[in-house]
């Protein structure tokens, strides 16, 4: 049984630890924030071209786990992934001092969004 005591206070703001770290990090740096918002897009756009090539025939998904997630997940299958890679990127973040990581991964990103639309 859960007493009220145990409840959490929603007239108070709800913090969740490091949070701020991570908000402080990306506001002090324009160029990390805009590079942070590039890989968002990105991913969103992975998951958008990923689907529509996957309605053509002929077109099937090559990475072997991604595939596994489709047929348990159905259309949620980006959910996971996605959602982990940008809290893993947050978590990040606020460590790396360089821009390189982030522009590597978006150029990883641009050559899967690129096969993606080749393919479609």
């Amino acid at each position: 049984m859960i007493r009220s005591s145990q409840l959490p206070n929603l007239s108070q703001p709800v913090v969740v630890p490091g949070l701020d770290r991570v908000w402080h990090s990306l506001s002090a740096s324009p160029v990390k924030m805009g590079l942070f918002a590039i890989v968002v897009a990105l991913q969103a756009a992975d998951v958008i071209t990923t689907n529509h090539g996957l309605s053509q025939n002929g077109i099937w998904e090559a990475n072997p786990f991604i595939a596994l997630l489709m047929s348990y997940l159905g259309g949620f299958w980006w959910v996971p992934i996605k959602i982990s890679f940008v809290i893993y990127l947050l978590i990040i973040l606020p460590r790396i001092k360089s821009i390189w990581p982030q522009v590597f991964v978006i150029g990883i990103y641009i050559v899967i969004f690129s096969n993606n639309l080749i393919r479609c």
